[in-house]
């Protein structure tokens, strides 16, 4: 079973509901509000439902927050089952039962897998199979944000390398072929990993570090 955890906000878009997604006895949802906002179609609300609670990360971390509030939460919320990631405004390109039972496949290959779920919308049409092509892969060194910097001189690879070094010397000495978001699918195993990762980050990092940058330093530290 895998436990598909929405993520909801007012503001977003709600293509999930427009067609049944999780038409699949291999997936459960669970709707959650991110943040503090409030969504009528939402099961649990990240900021009343949960404590602790990261919610109050929210606007720094964006969708992180919810990845560190189920972490935080998973003995009760997903229990030993996998679990994946899912925002309410992307558009679906697959057939629920098909795509939920590779899913539920992949997972089951290895106790520490993950996959990525989303993909940028220019990808559309471009290819018929459920993978992303090699060719279409980025790698941190040929990563716009490691060759662009945002205001003040400040760049994402930067903020990596300095709370974690040897993840930094990993990823550009082996060049991982990355997909990146915080939209994913992955065991218990790894999210407990992961979410410990996180909090390990961000209990360390200093105000001066936390901007607009932040979500996309935390996509590429989740992709690692």
């Amino acid at each position: 079973m895998i436990k598909a955890i929405i993520l909801m906000h007012p503001q977003s878009a709600d293509y999930l509901s427009e067609i049944n997604c999780f038409k699949s006895k291999k997936v459960k949802p669970i709707r959650i509000s991110c943040g503090t906002t409030s969504h009528d179609l939402a099961d649990l609300s990240e900021s009343n439902d949960f404590f602790p609670t990261y919610a109050s990360y929210n606007s720094a971390l964006f969708e992180t927050s919810m990845i560190l509030t189920v972490w935080e939460h998973a003995d009760n919320l997903i229990g030993d089952d996998n679990v994946a990631f899912l925002h309410t405004d992307i558009r679906p390109n697959f057939t629920a039962y098909k795509i939920w039972d590779k899913i539920d496949k992949h997972l089951k290959t290895d106790i520490n897998s993950s996959i990525a779920l989303t993909v940028s919308s220019i990808y559309k049409g471009l290819w018929q199979s459920w993978e992303v092509p090699n060719a279409d892969f980025l790698n941190p060194h040929n990563d716009p944000y490691y060759l662009h910097c945002f205001d003040n001189g400040i760049f994402v690879w930067d903020i990596i390398k300095k709370y974690d070094p040897l993840l930094y010397e990993w990823a550009f000495d082996t060049k991982p072929k990355m997909i990146y978001g915080h939209q994913f699918a992955c065991t218990r195993n790894t999210l407990d990993y992961l979410g410990y990762k996180l909090y390990s980050m961000i209990s360390k990092m200093n105000l001066t570090d936390i901007g607009f940058w932040t979500p996309h330093v935390f996509e590429r530290y989740i992709s690692l």
